[in-house]
């Protein structure tokens, strides 16, 4: 079953003003429509080593783990937990549904193809799925920190 990707969400006038983790926070609720509830752990403040393109694609590509929660898990919790390094930023999503099958998915689906690993792809980011049946998904989601431009100077 091939389901439309979680949309380029448009941020309200005043999401802009919030911090990365309202803003994440913002994107997984929208995701979970009421359905899942969502525990993000870790700090937060992680996220401000992203520049807002990365950032962007990050928070979009957990909203669509959130929403593949929703669609397929069976499950109405989920936990992300945010991670970071002085080289990359990551969040574990993870359910406790029913998982499936890794061989039998493929990653031409919307959900995990494009809205995730493509999405991930664009900023040098990758995403690395876990699941069997009846035993849950995980999902790890790795995005480099620092400006696509950065020319490195005062780096040794």
């Amino acid at each position: 079953l091939e389901e439309a990707p979680v949309d380029d969400l448009e941020l309200p006038e005043g999401m802009l003003r919030a911090t990365r983790g309202d803003r994440l926070r913002r994107v997984v609720d929208e995701a979970a429509a009421g359905a899942v509830t969502v525990a993000i752990e870790g700090d937060p403040a992680v996220l401000d080593a992203l520049d807002g393109e990365a950032f962007d694609q990050f928070s979009r590509a957990v909203a669509q783990c959130i929403a593949n929660v929703r669609r397929h898990a069976g499950t109405d919790t989920a936990d992300v937990v945010l991670g970071g390094s002085p080289h990359e930023v990551s969040a574990m999503v993870v359910d406790a549904g029913r998982g499936f099958a890794l061989d039998a998915r493929t990653d031409s689906r919307l959900g995990v193809g494009t809205s995730i690993v493509g999405r991930l792809e664009t900023v040098g980011g990758s995403a690395t799925v876990w699941s069997q049946p009846g035993r849950g998904t995980s999902v790890l989601l790795r995005v480099p920190t620092g400006a696509r431009g950065d020319t490195g100077e005062g780096e040794r």
